[in-house]
């Protein structure tokens, strides 16, 4: 019967009870605080590198695409369109300069963004 009573006991409960009850030092707090910090650090390193690997790999599928398609596109009989010299160039022009300077304003804006947070993600 005392077997049954042993086998049924925490094992942990004994452990528990043997260590000594000790005081937490003054600097306990701002000791986890910085392990805490230390450890939302790496967590951002290794986001980081995670991103960069996607970019990466990203622009290696795309540029394997590329190649698989100048390889294979039958280039005899392809012409390309003469866009400058056609009378079309006045209606292609009113949809690529509003495109460039949209891109261009996007630029700048995202520029001054990130100066103006920059001191945020320090």
């Amino acid at each position: 019967m005392n077997k049954i009573k042993d086998k049924n006991k925490d094992p942990l409960a004994n452990l528990f009870t043997e260590l000594p009850q000790e005081k937490l030092s003054g600097n306990f707090r701002a000791n986890m605080m910085q392990l805490v910090r230390q450890e939302e650090v790496r967590l951002k390193k290794k986001n980081r590198v995670w991103g960069i690997i996607g970019i990466i790999l990203g622009c290696i599928c795309m540029a394997g695409a590329t190649v698989y398609t100048v390889i294979h596109i039958n280039w005899e009989g392809y012409q390309l369109p003469a866009l400058w010299w056609s009378p079309d160039f006045i209606r292609y022009s009113y949809f690529m300069f509003p495109a460039i300077i949209l891109l261009f304003l996007d630029y700048q804006l995202r520029r001054l963004y990130r100066k103006k947070h920059a001191k945020d993600t320090d």
